[in-house]
């Protein structure tokens, strides 16, 4: 009697569709927390920084550079990266990896610190 009911479960007549799904959905379900649910928050957490930026808040950009916000208008802010010279730069609000203070990064992504 358990010969056949092995038989039973293991013929692709015997089993339900949904079986075979079983393996794809626990894989999904393991993709989303491990990457997918991590990254939102990330994004999330960048995205709150980015909004509550001010005046003479210091930021670091995606590519490296440092400066401290003069103005922002509604997609882009412009910062002074030299005290010296008073150079500016323009850059848009995406560009934004995070704010620095007292020489490291609060934005919660993972690129380095100040120097």
């Amino acid at each position: 009697m358990p010969d056949r009911l092995l038989l039973i479960l293991a013929s692709p007549e015997g089993a339900s569709p949904l079986v075979g799904l079983a393996p794809f959905a626990i894989m999904f379900f393991i993709f989303w927390i491990l990457l997918i649910r991590p990254q939102k928050k990330r994004h999330d957490q960048r995205m709150q920084v980015i909004k509550n930026l001010q005046r003479n808040d210091h930021i670091v950009t995606m590519g490296g550079l440092f400066g401290t916000i003069l103005k922002i208008h509604d997609d882009r802010i412009v910062l002074r990266i030299c005290d010296k010279t008073n150079a500016q730069i323009t850059v848009t609000k995406n560009s934004i990896a995070g704010k620095v203070s007292n020489g490291t990064e609060t934005s919660g992504t993972e690129t380095g610190g100040a120097s």
